[in-house]
Formats: C-alpha cells, structure tokens, sequence
C-alpha cells in the first residue's frame, strides 16, 4: 500500500478530491486538504482531529447536523449549522437567541427543539405563520393577538385562547 503521507500537499488534495474519506490515510493532513475532503465527502470530518473553524464551517455549511462532531462549537458555527438545517439545533445545549431565530427562519418545526423560547423567538415564529403558534407551549396574550394578526385562522391553532385573541378573530372575519 502506497504511503499517502509522502505525497505532496496538490497529490494528497487530488487523493481526497477522488474520495473524501481517503483523508483516513493521511497523517496531519493541511488545512487545504481537510477542507476538500469534507467538500467531497461530508463523512470525512469523522477523521479529521481538532479541526480548525474554517474545517466546521464547511462541514457545517454542507451538512447541518455535522455540528453534533463538533465539541464546543463557536457560536458562528452554531448559526452556519442551523442556517444550512434548522433540526440541527437539536446538537446545541441551551441555543442563544440568535440561533433559536436562526434555526426557526431555516425550518419553523426546528421550534420543537427550543426549551422554553424567549417572547422574541415566538414573535419570529408566528411572524413566519400564525398558525405556528400550535408549537409554543402556554403562549402569551400578546403572542397569540400576533399569530392572529399574521393569519386569522391561527384561533384555531390556539388552545384555550385569550379573550383578545378571539376578538381579532371574529373583527378579522367580519371584516372590521
């Protein structure tokens, strides 16, 4: 078997660019190398060992859920991850607001993944869809007046709705 560790930097790149996962057989590969092995291969970040941030966000970017390989991901990588799949907030251990946002904009059931989402993350969602408000767990007053003004049928997505919600639902349908 060829040793790949000899080769030169543009010949280790080649032997990426016909498989990714060639990078297994690589010891220290450069930074250029990492990055077309996860350009050909998502599956080839799995080998790759401490890789820097230019490595995750290309694997982020190309694949979400790669974030779940990364340990202690920056916060830019965690917003490149959840704009490329919003699920993959599902990797994230308490979100920041803005990757809560991030997550919903990309894919709005990503708010199932979303443990107690601050008023400004709900008011995102149902801006989206008022009828998204079926996903917010105990939604406030003014969160459900919202999702009925983004979309009068979201009164029927609301349990048990606050008197004011169905007031701008029934003034919506009578036209007023």
């Amino acid at each position: 078997m060829k040793d790949f560790n000899l080769l030169s930097e543009q010949e280790q790149i080649e032997l990426v660019r016909e498989n990714g996962l060639n990078i297994k057989y690589i010891n220290n590969p450069s930074e250029k190398v990492k990055i077309e092995a996860v350009k050909r291969n998502i599956f080839a970040f799995k080998h790759i060992k401490n890789p820097s941030v230019r490595v995750q966000r290309e694997a982020v970017r190309k694949y979400g859920f790669a974030l779940r390989y990364i340990e202690n991901p920056c916060e830019k990588i965690k917003i490149w991850a959840v704009e490329s799949n919003g699920l993959a907030i599902q990797f994230i251990d308490n979100p920041s607001e803005d990757v809560q946002i991030a997550a919903i904009k990309e894919n709005e059931t990503a708010i199932q993944y979303i443990k107690n989402p601050s008023e400004k993350v709900q008011r995102e969602l149902v801006n989206i869809d008022g009828c998204l408000i079926k996903f917010i767990k105990s939604p406030s007053v003014d969160i459900q007046v919202e999702a009925v003004k983004q979309n009068r049928k979201a009164i029927k997505c609301i349990k048990n709705p606050s008197f004011e919600a169905k007031l701008l639902a029934v003034k919506n349908i009578c036209g007023e």
